[in-house]
C-alpha cells in the first residue's frame, strides 16, 4: 500500500511512524509544505492520504482538489482541533478525520475503514491484446486523446506489472528522437494523458508511476494476454496469430506467444515453459 502524509509537524510525523506505521508493509511519502505535495501528486499516486488541516504552511483545500483530479484516492484528515465543523469536512470529500496525538487504535480503524472504502463496487475494466490494442471500462472503449499515450499504456501492459522505464519508453515510443529534455516532455505529456484518461473513466487506479517509471496494477485488469499466462491450455485458442499488431515492438512477445514459449528475460513477464508440466512458474516483476 502507497501512503502520504502531508503535514509539517515532524514530532507527529516520526510518531506516525515509529509507533503505528513501522510494522506495515508500506511504501511512505511525506511532505511539510503545499508545492511539494503538489508536484508529487501530478506524476505520482497512492492508496491512502493522511493531510493535515492544522497548518498555516499546508493548504490542505487546494491539495484536496488536486488530488482528487489526479489520484481520487481516500483523504483522511489529520487535526488537532476539537471544533473542527463536519460540514467542512464532507465538502472537501474527506473520507474520515482523526485528533492528534495519534492513538495507534484509531490509526488502525482509519486503515480498516480505508479497506472497506477500497473494495466497494467498482469498475470493469478489459484490456485487449490479441489483434488491435484496446482497453474497455464497462464495455466502453477509452479514448486515449493521445495515440503516444495509449501506446505507453500497451507497453506497461506488455510488461505485465513490471516496471517501464522512461529510458526504455523513449526508445520504444520515439526511437527515432535524441534522448533529451524534449523527449522527455513528450513522455511526461503521455503519463499525464495516461492519467487523465482513466482518471475521465473512474479507473486510475490500474496506472501508477515511481521514480521515472511507469507500470499496472495487472491485479485489477481483466486481459485476454494476462488469461493466456496463467493458464496457456485453457486460454491459448484466444490467440488467433495476432498481438497489439499497431506496435513495432510487440513482436517479440508475438514470437514467444507462437512458440508457446514466454520467458522472464528482460520485460517482467510470467514465466512459462512447455518443459515445466505447461504451467506458469511464477511472475516476474520489478519491486518499486
Amino acid at each position: 500500500m502507497r501512503v502520504a502524509v502531508i503535514d509539517d509537524d515532524t514530532k507527529q510525523n516520526a510518531l506516525l511512524y515509529d509507533k503505528i506505521f513501522q510494522d506495515k508493509k508500506l511504501y511512505l511519502s511525506v511532505f511539510t509544505d503545499t508545492q511539494e505535495t503538489i508536484s508529487f501528486f501530478l506524476e505520482n499516486s497512492v492508496d491512502l492520504v493522511f493531510l493535515s488541516v492544522c497548518s498555516e504552511k499546508i493548504d490542505y483545500s487546494y491539495i484536496i482538489s488536486v488530488i482528487k483530479k489526479y489520484n481520487d484516492k481516500a483523504v483522511i484528515f489529520l487535526t488537532g482541533n476539537d471544533d473542527i465543523q463536519s460540514v467542512e469536512v464532507y465538502r472537501n470529500r474527506c473520507d474520515y478525520f482523526i485528533k492528534k496525538p495519534y492513538n495507534k487504535d484509531e490509526v488502525d480503524d482509519c486503515m480498516e475503514r480505508f479497506r472497506l472504502l477500497s473494495t466497494r463496487l467498482t469498475k470493469k475494466v478489459y484490456v485487449r491484446t490479441f489483434g488491435r490494442f484496446d482497453v474497455f471500462v464497462d464495455g466502453v472503449p477509452v479514448d486515449f486523446h493521445n495515440a503516444k499515450a495509449k501506446e505507453l499504456f500497451a507497453l506497461c501492459i506488455d510488461r505485465v506489472g513490471g516496471n517501464v522505464s522512461m529510458c526504455e519508453a523513449i526508445d520504444k515510443l520515439w526511437s527515432e528522437r535524441h534522448y533529451d529534455e524534449k523527449v522527455k516532455k513528450l513522455y511526461r505529456k503521455a503519463v499525464i494523458s495516461i492519467k487523465k484518461a482513466l482518471a475521465d473513466n473512474g479507473v486510475q487506479g490500474i496506472f501508477d508511476t515511481s521514480r521515472a517509471n511507469a507500470y499496472i496494477r495487472y491485479d485489477m485488469i481483466e486481459c485476454d494476454y494476462f488469461k493466456l499466462l496463467e493458464n496457456p491450455e485453457k486460454y491459448y485458442s484466444l490467440f488467433q496469430g495476432e498481438y497489439m499488431f499497431d506496435y513495432s515492438w510487440a513482436e517479440g512477445t508475438l514470437a514467444k506467444i507462437i512458440s508457446k514459449s514466454f520467458s522472464p528475460s528482460e520485460n517482467g513477464n510470467f514465466l512459462y515453459s512447455k518443459t515445466n508440466d505447461n504451467s506458469i512458474n511464477k511472475m516476474i516483476k520489478d519491486t518499486v
